[in-house]
């Protein structure tokens, strides 16, 4: 299956290719599928009166339990021939050619097995992966699993007519693609792909019509760009080559440095060389605004140097109309360019041209924003604030308003002006309090007493507010009362302290905070945490009883379709059929908890854990007790658990604190690469990953390169090498490793110079990277529930508790 461009749909082929990147992070569960029941049995259904009327439009339906039938591998089945087993386990290996002889050998021993279908369409499916000419083996093969497997037979047309169109077989291609109604998800794709075979085959007339259909039809759709540029080829093809000009030109304008402008680029040239030379000029000569309109895509590309010196160009070309639209968009975008490029010299030299003349654009107030923001990072305080003074009097009910004085009060604390710094954050509050900002405006407030040693004031301040804080992200939430509750430790009023400590723990669940009040509480009252600890950990063993809700579902042929192909361990197409579900039912959270479940249960975990992560707001709100440990479970999976024990108990390092990296840094998919070049689990730089090899004694560590480290032993094995240096140099605290991972040895041991002398808790607030402050206390709450749900004795409740010392460690060196 050929690669299609990065604005098309990939093909089952490539499909395959990526997928089987995600596929090896996909654990074999053999041994565990080996004792369940023979797939399809029939499904267990429980009379439920007491759903509402609300969700389902009736007052008694039938609830149905999800059990192995939603998930188990189809070819892993009590049962299953020996031959589907091996296939399974060498597809999910990336062992394609070993997963084809199992099932070709499965074909020939089994010819009316029931599974016979499901193994036609999967050997299809690998030989279409590989490409070349197994693409005339996979169209034959699809074609028969398309009348003989209905649950996908629309993924098997469509699949096998690409492949017949890969293999030049024009009229499969167009048999199979009529044979697909418009009403399929593959409808308009596989039109198109009609329309490409008719061109292919020489019916222009023909192809020109099905085209321009698919071209006005799914103006939307992601993929409409591949059909625009087989128009404009059919269009060449016809004669007709103004028309195929227009449509080259618009897409190498909007799609710069990708694989359309370079197939649009080639349609130029053609073009070109049909034209006389005025009307290719004419044609193809690009206004000021196609060059504008490229120069934004390129810097949504992140191509910014690009930017700079295209800009720069035409806005010398408009030179003497200084305050034109092109003039203003140039400067404009020169100067965003420049910011991306952290050239803030030169992008707050722009932004002022800008402001000053382009008085009447409405980017004027970003404008305004940016610039104070490149003014403060070259030093100019007093300009910076002069531009954010300018935001919050002229345009007082813009959102950018209140973060404009935030800006300034926060320059004034970094000049040590902390009467203004201060007076601004009070003034913030009372004039915008609504603002986004609020809730770090009423932070730095507090905090401007904590640090200044006036605990009493913070503690009044803090009592003002009361629950107003506006604290109620991940990073927050709990943080001034937290404070509040250390100010009264300061001033040695220890049995309030306690009190706050224990109503943070209670009131914000197992967030960043609430470890530390817990912590805390343990130092000044050892019997007080036990009793608290017992009482938040008490679990009535209740577990979470999964049926589908709503239990239609079960006669959905959408979330049929998506457990054929989980099951099939087709991961990212059952993600694709799930996702168009959440449109056709009520909204509600425990549609995704389901979807969460069937990947986690067959291995999927990059997808599993990721729904709660992402997608239910509503998740952590509680301790891991009951059924709420289930949900948990499902959101901090343990996968490769095999090599994560092994490493980590050689390093001597908490699996906890590995799977809390990895799942942060990955999301637990081994063969991720990162835009920056940090490839794996654990997300390695190439060069970091030879140097902890050379440590390690793994052989030949010149030779490691990303790919290498897509292998999930090797990369957990160097990342846990890097992370133990980390934890060692630190002194085992677990919090300034995490933060070393993320922000580095040499940044961490500068902040400890700078403020070692802090505590913890407020050396952490003071980290000036906000990354990196998110990223430790994001990653010391995961530490904690990875250790709540499997480290330590279930039996004392103790031992669930992350130990996170408020004394830091010196600099490593």
């Amino acid at each position: 299956m050929a690669r299609m461009d990065t604005q098309g749909w990939t093909g089952p082929g490539e499909r395959l290719r990526e997928r089987l990147g995600v596929a090896v992070a996909v654990m074999l569960l053999t041994a565990c599928w080996s004792a369940q029941p023979e797939a399809e049995p029939s499904r267990k259904v429980v009379r439920d009166a007491s759903v509402t009327q609300r969700t389902l439009d009736r007052k008694a339906v039938d609830r149905v339990e999800i059990d192995a039938t939603f998930f188990q591998p189809f070819f892993l089945s009590s049962g299953a021939p020996d031959e589907l087993r091996a296939a399974y386990s060498s597809f999910q290996l990336n062992k394609t050619h070993e997963a084809r002889l199992a099932l070709e050998a499965f074909r020939e021993k089994h010819p009316g097995h029931p599974m016979a279908p499901r193994a036609t369409f999967m050997l299809a499916y690998i030989e279409d992966s590989a490409g070349g000419d197994r693409e005339k083996v996979a169209a034959a093969l699809y074609e028969e699993a398309a009348s003989t497997y209905p649950e996908l037979a629309d993924y098997a047309r469509y699949y096998g007519a690409r492949s017949a169109y890969e293999a030049e077989d024009w009229a499969r291609t167009e048999r199979l693609c009529r044979a697909i109604g418009m009403g399929s998800r593959f409808g308009p794709r596989s039109k198109h792909l009609r329309g490409e075979a008719l061109l292919a085959k020489g019916d222009r007339a023909k192809a020109i019509e099905v085209l321009e259909e698919v071209v006005r039809d799914y103006r939307r759709s992601s993929w409409v760009t591949r059909a625009e540029l087989d128009l404009a080829r059919a269009y060449e093809q016809a004669g007709r080559h103004k028309d195929a000009g227009a449509i080259y030109q618009r897409l190498r304008m909007r799609y710069p440095g990708s694989s359309v402008e370079a197939r649009a680029e080639e349609g130029v040239k053609r073009v070109q060389a049909k034209l006389p030379a005025a009307k290719a000029k004419a044609l193809f000569e690009p206004s000021a605004a196609d060059r504008v309109l490229r120069a934004q895509a390129l810097y949504d590309r992140h191509r910014s140097k690009t930017v700079v010196k295209e800009m720069t160009e035409l806005r010398g070309a408009v030179a003497d109309k200084e305050g034109s639209k092109t003039w203003c968009d140039t400067t404009y975008l020169i100067a965003r360019a420049n910011s991306k490029l952290r050239e803030h010299h030169e992008a707050a030299a722009h932004y002022l041209q800008f402001i000053e003349r382009c008085r009447k654009d409405k980017r004027v107030i970003k404008a305004l924003y940016a610039g104070g923001r490149s003014l403060w990072n070259v030093d100019e305080d007093v300009r910076a604030v002069e531009l954010f003074q300018t935001i919050w009097r002229d345009y007082p009910n813009h959102s950018y308003a209140d973060d404009a004085v935030l800006y300034a009060a926060r320059i004034h604390r970094s000049n040590g002006q902390e009467e203004e710094y201060r007076r601004l954050l009070a003034y913030q509050i009372e004039t915008f309090p609504r603002g986004d900002m609020l809730a770090d405006a009423h932070w730095h407030r507090f905090s401007s007493f904590y640090r200044g040693e006036e605990f009493s004031k913070a503690i009044s301040y803090a009592d003002e507010v009361g629950k107003n804080t506006g604290e109620s992200d991940l990073y927050t939430r709990g943080r001034m009362a937290y404070f509040k509750a250390r100010s009264l430790e300061q001033l040695g009023r220890r049995d309030q302290a306690i009190e706050g400590f224990v109503k943070v723990s209670r009131d914000v669940p197992m967030s960043y905070y609430a470890l530390l009040a817990l912590n805390r509480l343990r130092e000044l009252d050892a019997g007080r945490f036990a009793t608290e600890i017992a009482s938040l950990s008490r679990d009535d063993g209740a577990r979470a009883r999964w049926t589908l809700d709503p239990p239609q579902l079960a006669e959905d042929s959408g979330f049929k379709r998506g457990v054929e192909l989980l099951r099939l361990g087709l991961f990212d197409e059952a993600r694709e059929e799930f996702d168009a579900l959440k449109n056709r039912y009520p909204k509600g959270e425990g549609l995704l908890w389901i979807f969460a479940l069937l990947f986690d249960r067959a291995g999927a975990y990059h997808l599993s854990h990721n729904i709660p992560r992402r997608q239910i707001a509503s998740f952590g709100s509680s301790y891991p007790v009951g059924t709420a440990r289930d949900l948990y479970e499902l959101a901090y999976p343990r996968p490769f658990h095999d090599k994560v024990s092994r490493w980590a108990n050689k390093r001597k390092l908490p699996e906890a604190l590995v799977y809390a990296i990895m799942r942060e840094e990955s999301g637990f998919n081994p063969r991720i690469e990162s835009w920056a070049n940090a490839c794996g689990l654990m997300q390695l730089m190439v060069p970091t990953a030879r140097d902890m090899a050379r440590s390690d004694s793994v052989t030949r560590p010149r030779n490691i390169h990303c790919k290498h480290l897509f292998d999930p032993d090797l990369n957990i094995r160097l990342g846990t090498r890097f992370l133990e240096a980390l934890f060692n140099d630190f002194t085992q605290h677990p919090s300034v490793a995490i933060a070393g991972y993320n922000g580095g040895h040499g940044n961490i041991n500068r902040w400890l110079r700078q403020r070692g002398e802090l505590p913890f808790d407020l050396w952490v607030e003071e980290i000036p990277f906000g990354q990196t402050r998110g990223y430790t206390k994001r990653v010391t709450m995961s530490l904690w529930i990875y250790q709540w749900l499997y480290g330590g004795d279930a039996r004392n409740p103790a031992d669930r508790l992350v130990a996170i010392p408020m004394k830091l460690p010196g600099p490593s060196r």
